[in-house]
Order: C-alpha cells, then sequence, then structure tokens
C-alpha cells in the first residue's frame, strides 16, 4: 500500500473489510469470556467492545501474522501531530 503524502488522505485506503478483519481479531484478543481467564477454541469471545475512532493505520500485518513496521517522516503525519 502507498503511504499518502499527507495523514489526512488516509481516507481513500480505507477498507472495511480489512477493519472488520481487525475488529474480529480484538474481540478474539479482548473480548468477554464469559467469566473465564484463558481463551480456548471451544469458549469463543464475545464482541463487548465499543469502537471509538476508526482510521487508516500503516502497520502494515501480512499473512503470516508479524506486523512490518517503519517510520515515517514528520512531513508525512500532517500538521497536527
Amino acid at each position: 500500500m502507498k503511504i499518502p503524502d499527507r495523514a489526512e488522505d488516509t481516507d481513500q485506503h480505507f477498507d472495511p473489510a480489512d477493519m472488520k478483519k481487525l475488529k474480529n481479531v480484538a474481540s478474539c484478543l479482548m473480548g468477554d469470556l464469559a467469566g473465564l481467564v484463558q481463551f480456548t477454541k471451544e469458549v469463543v469471545s464475545s464482541d463487548d467492545l465499543k469502537v471509538v475512532r476508526e482510521g487508516s493505520c500503516f502497520r502494515l500485518v501480512p499473512g503470516i501474522g508479524v506486523p512490518t513496521l517503519a517510520r515515517l517522516s514528520d512531513a508525512s503525519l500532517g500538521d497536527e501531530v
């Protein structure tokens, strides 16, 4: 994915399907386990998380699950950072 010139230009790269996948992962990792303290394949986490903000993230995660991290120049972050 090409990084936009400015942080304000991220809407063009937002993919709702990717956000749904991220929400599912977050729910599995942090969702309520109905009183249990350990996740198992038999016990599915409930989606009790509240989304307070959505946006693009440039921490790319390939299929193997290891994120790719890189420094962005300050000019790429926009005026508000």
